[in-house]
């Protein structure tokens, strides 16, 4: 189970940068502007501290194997496996 620690500790790792680089933006800039002004400035620093970083995601629905479309779109995809919606 060495592979399943240390994918622990990399989504660890990358949860820990997310959560301060939020703080870091929050402390910044306060609460009160609108959330893609926060999603913008956070996916510019989370690419700033070298992770991959997608925007607005489709995330599809499937259901009896078929693509049912688009259920939602996630805010972030984060080295494709952290989001926040």
């Amino acid at each position: 189970m060495a592979g399943n620690a240390e994918l622990q500790a990399e989504l660890d790792r990358i949860a820990s940068i997310v959560m301060d680089r939020a703080l870091l933006i929050h402390r910044k800039l306060g609460p009160g502007l609108l959330e893609s002004a926060y999603l913008r400035i956070l996916a510019h620093e989370l690419r700033k501290a070298g992770l991959q970083v997608e925007t607005e995601v489709d995330v599809p629905l499937i259901w009896d194997d078929e693509d049912m479309g688009t259920a939602y779109r996630a805010d972030l995809i984060v080295e494709g496996n952290l989001s926040s919606n």
